[in-house]
């Protein structure tokens, strides 16, 4: 099993994607870069910060928190 390399500040992102809610335009980028990631990975429902941008719920249980390299969702929310 993959384990966490690294520690990823939740609440924080959380507060960031709060604010890209309320904004149209940047929560039309977050959407389309949500499909792209679920239609590049068949395992995108294993990563924990995939569950954080589409707003579910996910099990504590996972052992993948983020993609790699463009596609790490903590590098897209702190884009904006």
């Amino acid at each position: 099993m993959e384990k966490f390399e690294r520690q990823v500040d939740i609440e924080k992102l959380r507060d960031k994607l709060l604010e890209i809610y309320e904004d149209d335009d940047k929560y039309q980028k977050l959407y389309d870069f949500a499909q792209k990631l679920r239609a590049k990975y068949s395992d995108h429902a294993d990563y924990r910060l995939y569950h954080l941008l589409i707003g579910s719920t996910s099990s504590k249980d996972l052992t993948k928190i983020d993609f790699p390299g463009e596609d790490s969702v903590e590098k897209f929310i702190y884009s904006f």
